[in-house]
């Protein structure tokens, strides 16, 4: 219900306050499913479970730096370089693509998931990848 409320006065006052327009009444939405989704629900589901509810805003958290992270390494090095060139793109991609694995394998995966990962790679992979990532 306190959400239900809060939408309806954001988008009652956003789209005159900062003159959004519709756009404002777009973005009354998007912040009440952020709340309900990346707080209530996670703190919610934690007591239901009767768990720490960093149990399930951690990977979230988590997920949400990484990608901030990208952003502006992709951000840095499209203005360092010159991306006008699907090759630019390709290796930037690359680049960016490298570092949310090394991010996500590092922080991320239990000890468990990375031993199934590690399955799955062909046997020249796993003598590539570094020992302190693992």
């Amino acid at each position: 219900v306190g959400l239900g409320v809060l939408n309806i006065i954001l988008a009652c006052t956003l789209p005159f306050v900062f003159d959004l327009g519709v756009y404002g009444v777009a973005i009354a939405g998007a912040i009440t499913l952020l709340l309900m989704t990346g707080v209530v629900e996670p703190v919610y589901d934690a007591y239901l479970v009767k768990r720490s509810p960093w149990v399930f805003l951690k990977p979230m958290v988590v997920s949400t730096i990484c990608f901030l992270i990208l952003s502006i390494v992709g951000s840095t090095l499209s203005q360092l370089f010159n991306v006008q060139s699907i090759v630019s793109v390709i290796i930037i991609s690359l680049i960016i693509s490298v570092i949310y694995l090394t991010i996500t394998i590092k922080f991320l995966f239990t000890s468990g998931e990375k031993s199934v990962v590690i399955s799955c790679l062909p046997g020249f992979v796993k003598k590539i990848i570094p020992k302190w990532l693992l």
